[in-house]
């Protein structure tokens, strides 16, 4: 699979929506996000999400709550098949 990386939306404190589109996701497997407010130590994991096999992309999303205010966080979706495990890039957002 392949992993293009949204940007989030909905931001307002204590919340955002993380946004990204899977692609060529050939075998049923799951798609999730990490985040954290280092773009180096994302250890923090959305909910996994199951996806079918598929042909074309497919938009996903998580919901993040209890995030700081005025705070920047940093988030990667991941996809994962029984072909490999694919990563998207990095974005951040920053709560008001």
């Amino acid at each position: 699979p392949r992993m293009l990386t949204g940007l989030a939306s909905d931001i307002a404190t204590p919340a955002a929506t993380l946004n990204a589109t899977v692609r060529d996701f050939g075998s049923a497997g799951q798609v999730w996000f990490l985040w954290r407010t280092s773009s180096t130590a994302l250890n923090s994991s959305t909910d996994k999400v199951a996806l079918p096999a598929m042909s074309g992309a497919q938009s996903v999303s998580a919901p993040l709550t209890g995030l700081a205010d005025g705070t920047t966080y940093y988030f990667q979706p991941v996809a994962s098949t029984v072909g490999g495990t694919s990563y998207g890039a990095i974005q951040s957002f920053t709560t008001n």
